[in-house]
């Protein structure tokens, strides 16, 4: 729905051209008066009221469809472009939902669709985006996307989170600490296997209805999707607990 709203911005501009255009007229006429100013006045704010409640009526008709539709082409084929999109790029997200590593790795895939720019709105296709995501999916998804931890790695990850989610609070500092233990934790060659690959996009925090939204400095492992990814991990490799096997070797 097309909604009407206070713009200051667009006020501002509004009204200094009023006056700029006010000003040039009593400037450039001869034989003015005071007469005159009033008359100009009234003129450009029923000018003014006229516009916008001619506008207001031309949307009103059209449900904000004809106006969309002159201002932003695209956006009129349909208010379910975003959401079209949205499966799309979490299909890829969750390319290896088994694991931990193919989860991520998917998630790598999707990440690459969205590089891609797109013309002709959000329903058309998009084969110059889709191949080189096609490309990247396939790369990865070959390629050696589990990360192996020793006994030894995967205690040293359990203890860095132990009781994370247990705070309400989590400043960005201790943040980075915990991010620090983590990395600490791992070698080279496992941290360069992390940046090769992005995770999707979790929902936005309050929902699409525009909701409330956490404070600054809640604990990010209150939401359901962290806490659920963290349970799984603690799962996986527990103190004491074998580290996961190798994968085998492609065929």
């Amino acid at each position: 729905m097309w909604r009407f709203g206070y713009d200051a911005n667009a006020s501002f501009i509004l009204t200094v051209a009023l006056v700029a255009m006010l000003g040039v007229v009593l400037v450039w006429q001869k034989n003015r008066r005071g007469k005159t100013v009033v008359v100009w006045f009234w003129a450009a704010f029923f000018g003014v009221l006229l516009g916008f409640a001619g506008t207001f009526a031309l949307v009103r008709i059209s449900d904000g469809k004809l106006l969309l539709s002159t201002l932003n082409p695209a956006s009129a084929e349909g208010e379910g472009g975003d959401s079209a999109e949205a499966p799309a790029t979490m299909d890829g997200g969750a390319g290896g939902g088994g694991g931990g590593g193919g989860g991520g790795g998917g998630g790598g895939g999707g990440g690459g669709g969205e590089m891609g720019g797109g013309r002709g709105g959000f329903g058309a296709p998009r084969p110059k985006r889709d191949l080189p995501t096609l490309v990247r999916k396939i790369v990865l998804l070959t390629g050696d996307v589990k990360l192996n931890l020793s006994a030894e790695q995967a205690s040293a990850v359990i203890a860095a989170l132990e009781g994370i989610e247990q705070a309400e609070t989590m400043s960005d500092d201790e943040a980075q600490a915990k991010l620090d233990l983590l990395l600490a934790a791992l070698d080279e060659t496992q941290k360069q296997q992390l940046e090769a690959i992005g995770l999707p996009r979790g929902p936005r925090p309050g929902g699409s209805g525009g909701g409330e939204r956490p404070a600054e400095d809640a604990n990010p492992f209150s939401e359901e999707t962290n806490s659920s990814a963290l349970e799984t991990l603690r799962n996986r490799f527990q103190a004491g607990k074998e580290p996961a096997p190798q994968p085998a070797a492609n065929q």
